[in-house]
């Protein structure tokens, strides 16, 4: 299932709905979309008398590429802070405020995660000592002691 349908399709949505009466539940197995899909274009043709995407829907890029670039130097100067401090440091050195969620969203965006060394070492006393138990029982089979 795509994230958005065709023109086709949308006009196909409207016309099982009000050609051939279909419900909005059927219609959503037969476009194979989600009911919520089939409810919004059915909404956005009785609002618009069309189909097709009214203008300024989608967020598109909030920031410019300089603030883009600030941001970078920001996550790889601040890798352990969280979105509402790094948000604060992006207001002081730019100006215009964005929401924490925005700054999540560019930082997964730009390839950033959270990366934490372990706490624990990779093996402990005993695993050690399993493993030199290990060794000797196979340089007793071979032979070799």
């Amino acid at each position: 299932m795509s994230s958005h349908l065709s023109i086709r399709d949308r006009w196909r949505i409207i016309s099982l709905r009000f050609d051939q009466n279909i419900s909005p539940r059927q219609i959503s197995r037969i476009v194979n979309c989600s009911f919520q899909t089939v409810y919004n274009i059915l909404r956005l043709f009785n609002e618009t008398n069309d189909v097709i995407e009214r203008e300024g829907r989608g967020g598109g890029n909030v920031l410019t590429n300089d603030e883009i670039y600030v941001l970078r130097k920001l996550f790889y100067r601040y890798p352990d802070e969280t979105s509402s401090q790094i948000n604060n440091h992006f207001f002081q050195r730019t100006g215009p405020f964005v929401t924490s969620r925005t700054i999540r969203s560019y930082r997964i965006q730009l390839g950033f995660h959270a990366v934490h060394a372990r706490i624990q070492p990779l093996m402990n006393q005993q695993h050690a000592d399993n493993r030199l138990l290990f060794v000797d029982d196979i340089l007793m089979i071979i032979g070799i002691e």
